[in-house]
């Protein structure tokens, strides 16, 4: 059998989820990939096009971020933003990139086990890359990966909920989801029409992370939007009544199938 059809089917990555230490080495593995990158990204480490990593350990990395993906680890979003942001461009300008197989894989992966942050790092690759062929095989890998999604509702909608509030002395930042993704800025109970001057002179970098999250929302909620329109197809029933309550599930009208015989039911 291959080892990676293997390792997409239940058995073999519950046996690899199982190995004492291997969740462990999955996470160095992939620290020290995306510490690699890094390295070839500030030169440290001669470029050479589709030469950061051979084929073995592309298939090592794959099998690692399946797993962490499965297990939904709580590390993994930001350390494979940065590996996937690494690897997808050349560190000059040429159009090549530090390794086409590793990116290709994490999509496999992804299109396996999805996250909407995955996802979202995903796109951002995609618009990062000058490789021209690179962006239109990840559309084509998207057209996979966000159904999939769809087979994962308890992660696609771990989503801000609209209490997600920031104070900075005086002030106030705000994400809300009632209706399109918005960073709103208060003073008490006054909204205010732009980021306060003293905000953004004292706490720059917290107003760039606050505007990227708000950007990653927006591209989570469009990823959630079309994972459901391509439907829920599970043998087991989705946790509709664990999503009660989330303001994007209030929006929502689901249609499932009961039986072939009695047809279909709703629930708003």
């Amino acid at each position: 059998m291959n080892r990676d059809r293997g390792l997409r089917r239940g058995g073999t990555r519950r046996r690899l989820d199982g190995l004492p230490g291997y969740p462990a080495f999955a996470r160095v593995a992939l620290e020290q990939a995306e510490a690699r990158v890094a390295a070839i990204q500030t030169g440290e480490i001669p470029y050479q096009a589709d030469k950061a990593f051979d084929y073995w350990e592309t298939r090592t990395l794959g099998r690692a971020v399946r797993l962490a993906l499965y297990r939904d680890e709580p590390w993994l979003p930001a350390l494979l933003d940065r590996l996937l942001r690494g690897v997808a461009v050349a560190p000059t300008q040429a159009k090549t990139l530090p390794s086409q197989a590793l990116l290709f894989e994490i999509a496999r992966a992804v299109e396996d086990h999805p996250t909407p942050e995955a996802i979202s790092s995903l796109r951002a690759a995609r618009r990062t890359t000058r490789h021209a062929g690179v962006p239109k095989q990840l559309d084509r890998m998207f057209k996979r990966v966000e159904p999939a999604l769809a087979e994962r509702l308890e992660v696609a909608f771990r989503l801000p909920d609209g209490r997600v509030r920031q104070a900075f002395g005086e002030h106030a930042a705000v994400i809300s989801i009632d209706g399109a993704a918005e960073l709103s800025w208060w003073h008490g109970d006054r909204k205010l029409r732009s980021v306060p001057a003293a905000v953004k002179r004292e706490h720059p970098e917290e107003v760039k992370r606050l505007r990227e999250q708000v950007k990653l929302v927006q591209q989570q909620q469009t990823t959630l939007a079309r994972a459901l329109e391509a439907s829920y197809t599970a043998e087991e029933a989705p946790p509709y009544r664990q999503l009660e309550g989330h303001p994007i599930a209030e929006r929502l009208i689901w249609e499932f199938e009961v039986s072939p015989v009695c047809g279909a039911a709703s629930w708003g």
